[in-house]
């Protein structure tokens, strides 16, 4: 595997996540909703209530993506992005606090669908948990893999939508709660390309961590 996108998210706070260089890649889109990310304490922190950014310029459609999300109210939904192409279109691993819930949400034509879901772990607000999303196949060979802290596995059946075949990796918080945003930010974000038809289900290690053991901090 390769690394093809990497970001530590350090800069200046207050600047505008499109507007920020990361550490390995072309850098962010526009906000694809909302009015995205900006720079705070080096992690990347949510503007608004709904809000999502991909990573630009890659073409590969088999990856791996990894990043530490944390919440600040119960009901924030908030996680990482594959195969997203256009704000209506996309796959998403998201955490919310409120009932535990560890969910893989698919949009088509902006309609959303549960995928998979699962509420065997404890999930707290202001508590940073590192999450792992794969994507690899087309088709009815679509495989779709979310993990959370190394414990928890969704791995649903193929949702074989050929929208889903290609696009982008991301961040994103769909409905998010109504506070202020200070806790909602996402760290260590990181991309691995996987070898067109290689098993991208390897050690359930975290590249910036090693071995998952749980909230982050």
């Amino acid at each position: 595997m390769a690394t093809i996108f990497e970001d530590f998210f350090t800069d200046t706070n207050g600047t505008a996540l499109e507007s920020h260089t990361p550490d390995t890649g072309s850098g962010w889109s526009s906000p694809i909703v909302g009015t995205g990310y900006d720079i705070q304490s080096n992690r990347a922190e949510k503007e608004q209530l709904t809000v999502a950014h991909t990573c630009n310029g890659l073409t590969e459609n088999d990856y791996q993506v990894y990043g530490d999300v944390r919440n600040e109210e119960n009901n924030d939904r908030h996680g990482l992005m594959a195969r997203v192409t256009d704000d209506r279109n996309g796959i998403w691993i998201r955490i919310q606090a409120n009932g535990d819930n560890f969910r893989m949400t698919k949009f088509i034509d902006n309609t959303q669908s549960t995928v998979a879901t699962s509420t065997a772990d404890t999930i707290n607000t202001a508590t940073q948990y590192a999450l792992r999303f794969d994507a690899a196949g087309t088709g009815a060979g679509q495989d779709f893999d979310g993990y959370f802290a190394g414990t928890l596995r969704l791995n649903p059946a193929a949702p074989n939508d050929a929208v889903l075949d290609d696009g982008e990796p991301g961040i994103g918080l769909l409905d998010g709660g109504s506070g202020s945003g200070s806790g909602v930010n996402i760290d260590n974000f990181r991309v691995e390309s996987t070898a067109a038809g290689a098993n991208p289900h390897g050690p359930l290690g975290h590249p910036l961590h090693g071995p998952f053991s749980g909230p982050v901090n």
